[in-house]
C-alpha cells in the first residue's frame, strides 16, 4: 500500500462561456464576482492539518493542483 494519498486535478485551460460563469457565481452566492475566501490558501491549510502538502502551479496545458497526504492521516 502506498505511504501517501495523492489527489491531482488538471485544468486544461478550457474556459466556461461568460453566461456559464455568471450562473455558477449566482449558484454559490457570488453573483457580484466576489470570492468565498476558501481558494488555494484554504486548501493548503486543510492539507497541512493532515501533515500533507499542496502544490499548485501553471502547467503546459493550463493549471494543476496536487495534494499529497500521508496515508496514516487519510
Amino acid at each position: 500500500m502506498p505511504e501517501t494519498l495523492t489527489i491531482e486535478v488538471d485544468d486544461d485551460g478550457t474556459a466556461l462561456a461568460a453566461d456559464g460563469i455568471t450562473r455558477t457565481r449566482a449558484a454559490v452566492g457570488h453573483a457580484d464576482g466576489g470570492h468565498s475566501g476558501h481558494g488555494l490558501i484554504g486548501m493548503r491549510e486543510r492539507t497541512a492539518v493532515y501533515g500533507g502538502r499542496l502544490e499548485a502551479a501553471a502547467s503546459v496545458d493550463g493549471f494543476r493542483v496536487r495534494a499529497v497526504i500521508p496515508r496514516a492521516a487519510a
